[in-house]
């Protein structure tokens, strides 16, 4: 890497991985004084106010979570809802990811496959362990069927607080990650409260009042829905 990049062709450096991986190549980048473009990851919200369409957005935010079984920079991965409509809103995301049928990825009617590596899958494992140990509440109990495989079932934790590997970290797989937010601008508040971002999006009913809110989005565009 080291040589590429000191290499006289090149004058600048772009990279999408790991934020072990940036910071290498970035170091390497900036002793030779060269440009680069870093995307390490994300933590994307999903907001949903009480007056959304939950069943287009809990079947959107299925399909968001899952995209390349949740191995994807810019799924949908935490879902910021308003206090009145999150447990509904749990209930039918429920639904909606148990339905999905694991297997074969190049097989037809297969809707997600297994994780890229099995460590990867063992330490998503090992974060959910860790978030359920300190407070979070697993409302859909799936994950590795064996320690060292690659398969990974979906999982929804909910009572995602601040203190958790689950409000702190990325969860690069199909970890749907559940916060409770009081109002608009608390969820806002809560999809500022990381140091990921990237992208996402605000479901509401009203989207003259949503067309102000993605200016509040500090880590990362927003859009707003109307649904």
């Amino acid at each position: 890497m080291e040589k590429l990049i000191a290499d006289d062709r090149v004058v600048a450096v772009t990279l999408t991985g790991s934020e072990p991986a940036g910071a290498a190549v970035a170091a390497t980048a900036g002793h030779h004084i060269k440009k680069t473009v870093l995307e390490l990851g994300g933590s994307d919200a999903f907001i949903v106010l009480a007056d959304a369409d939950l069943p287009l957005a809990t079947k959107t935010a299925a399909q968001a979570r899952m995209i390349n079984a949740g191995q994807s920079c810019i799924a949908a991965k935490r879902f910021i809802v308003e206090k009145p409509v999150i447990q509904e809103f749990i209930a039918q995301l429920k639904e909606h990811l148990q339905a999905l049928r694991y297997g074969d990825p190049l097989a037809e009617g297969t809707d997600y496959g297994p994780l890229a590596r099995p460590d990867l899958a063992d330490e998503l494992t090992q974060q959910v362990e860790d978030s359920v140990n300190q407070g979070a509440k697993m409302e859909l109990a799936g994950g590795q069927p064996k320690a060292g495989s690659a398969q990974f079932t979906p999982i929804i934790l909910s009572n995602v607080q601040p203190g958790q590997r689950a409000y702190t970290e990325e969860f690069f797989g199909p970890v749907a990650l559940v916060l409770e937010a009081q109002d608009a601008d608390d969820a806002i508040r809560l999809a500022n409260d990381s140091r990921f971002g990237l992208g996402g999006s605000i479901w509401t009913r009203d989207a003259r009042a949503a067309s102000s809110w993605p200016a509040g989005c500090r880590r990362g565009p927003c859009s707003s829905i109307a649904s």
